[in-house]
């Protein structure tokens, strides 16, 4: 799943973005959490993985949880107290690298208007 949303933002510099990063660092101490250089300034990478209980299926006994990939890129958002949120999210965890890859391009393509 590949995702777009709007956060609310105490600030939009490079201060929110570091502030960002250690606030989620503590949060989710099991991530990978930075601060990456994008064209557009520095924006939040955070990749964690989550086991989520799998829902009833009637077909299946298999009832071992799922294993979830996924990476937030949290980027400022000029001149508004908000920071877009570019995520992808995945159970396929053998194809992360094409994923990740997809994001890196969508991230490619973020402008702003003046």
């Amino acid at each position: 799943m590949l995702a777009v949303t709007a956060r609310p933002s105490e600030l939009s510099n490079d201060q929110t973005v570091h502030r960002l990063a250690r606030t989620m660092g503590a949060i989710y101490p099991e991530a990978e959490v930075g601060v990456v250089r994008m064209h557009t300034g520095p924006a939040v990478l955070l990749t964690e993985e989550t086991k989520v209980p799998r829902p009833v299926n009637l077909l299946d006994n298999d009832d071992s949880p799922s294993v979830v990939r996924q990476r937030h890129v949290f980027v400022p958002i000029p001149g508004r107290l908000a920071m877009a949120d570019f995520s992808i999210a995945t159970e396929n965890t053998a194809e992360w690298d094409d994923y990740v890859a997809i994001l890196g391009q969508v991230c490619k393509t973020i402008r702003f208007a003046d």
